[in-house]
């Protein structure tokens, strides 16, 4: 994607990285799942707690459904749908091989903590470079839950920022 210029590496340390992004599809998996009785089984908007950050960063072996398969090139069940609805899933052809994990580091990843819909594209940059943290949106049954959300997270891989124009998103490139 592109060569970014004083990223911080977690420890303070700015560096320049290189950013790359997955050409291939590697499926439709859930960005968080939860019961239907939070957030109407729509999941959680916490990426530090999302299956799908589970899913594609090593750490969460343990974890019964998703846990670091796309890391490991492993195949078990992922998350899929809606009120922790699975399907099997297979990550050993697609998955981050082991010659290419040792170029990958560490990096402070901003992301925002928003649970809004219909939101400009630019809100979501805005927010993640903000210093709003904590519970964003309190009403009704679509937004239930008790997560705080944050703002910066340290890993591995993440997701790129939605980008366009107006209310139309599409995914592409991260500022």
């Amino acid at each position: 994607m592109g060569v970014m210029n004083n990223i911080d590496n977690g420890n303070n340390k700015k560096e320049k990285r290189v950013k790359i992004i997955r050409n291939e599809y590697i499926g439709g998996y859930s960005y968080d799942s939860s019961d239907s009785s939070a957030n109407i089984g729509n999941g959680v908007n916490e990426w530090s707690q999302a299956d799908l950050m589970k899913l594609l960063n090593p750490g969460y072996e343990s974890e019964i459904v998703g846990g670091s398969l796309y890391w490991n090139n492993k195949s078990e069940t992922c998350y899929n749908d809606e009120s922790n609805g699975i399907t099997p899933c297979d990550f050993t052809n697609t998955g981050i091989k082991d010659s290419l994990k040792n170029m990958i580091g560490n990096a402070v990843w901003y992301t925002s903590s928003s649970t809004k819909t219909g939101q400009i594209v630019s809100d979501f940059y805005l927010e993640a470079r903000g210093a709003n943290t904590g519970k964003i949106c309190t009403i009704g049954d679509h937004c239930n839950d008790t997560i705080t959300r944050t703002t910066i997270l340290t890993g591995l891989v993440g997701l790129m920022y939605p980008c366009g124009s107006g209310r139309k998103y599409k995914v592409c490139c991260g500022k």
